[in-house]
């Protein structure tokens, strides 16, 4: 009869025990996953953290990209700029004729003229010669009236005439035309056949 009275006792602590064991594993599993998030949540927030930083150099290398290529911008208007005025300054340049009577040059004196001429600013001229003599030539107007012409031509503008027997001093020919200068800065075309060289 005692091993009757034992039995309820018994299965108790078979069932305390299970409980106990289902506890630990329960929290063993709840401690588990706890880990398990915490390294998950500190992987993400690492990857997040990577991300943007690597957003930010991003950023910062494409206002750096934006910088050179404004910079670059700038440097390439320079150099049109520069461009333009190297070409200026040589159309200047071969408009111009050297200086004669330089001593350095003893053929420099028989034609008569005294300095460079430079017909970049002059407004009067329809036609300007390509080429120039090396040096001016004085010629004599052999006619009454001769008309100075804005270009080689008879169709072109009369800006002055000269008297018969005034100098004037050619720098270039074309066409069986010349441009003289007839007084200070004033340049204009005559008729080659109208003049005789000194």
């Amino acid at each position: 009869m005692n091993d009757y009275m034992d039995e309820p006792k018994r299965s108790g602590t078979v069932l305390k025990v299970v409980l106990i064991i289902i506890t630990v594993i329960a929290v063993v599993a709840a401690v588990a996953m706890g880990l398990l998030f915490y390294n998950a949540k500190s992987n993400i927030d690492s990857y997040r953290e990577r991300n943007d930083a690597l957003s930010q150099s991003y950023k910062e290398a494409q206002a750096k990209i934006d910088q050179f290529d404004t910079e670059r911008a700038a440097y390439e208007q320079q150099i049109a700029d520069l461009t333009q005025q190297l070409q200026d300054a040589q159309e200047q340049l071969d408009l111009m004729v050297p200086a004669v009577n330089d001593p350095d040059n003893p053929d420099s004196s028989e034609g008569g003229s005294s300095a460079i001429i430079d017909l970049s600013g002059n407004k009067d001229l329809s036609v300007k010669p390509d080429e120039f003599f090396d040096t001016g030539v004085d010629y004599t107007v052999s006619v009454k009236g001769l008309n100075i012409r804005s270009g080689p031509g008879t169709t072109y503008k009369q800006l002055a005439s000269v008297n018969q027997n005034s100098t004037v001093t050619a720098y270039a020919e074309q066409d069986d035309w010349l441009l003289v200068s007839y007084k200070d800065n004033a340049y204009g075309w005559v008729k080659a056949s109208f003049v005789t060289k000194k």
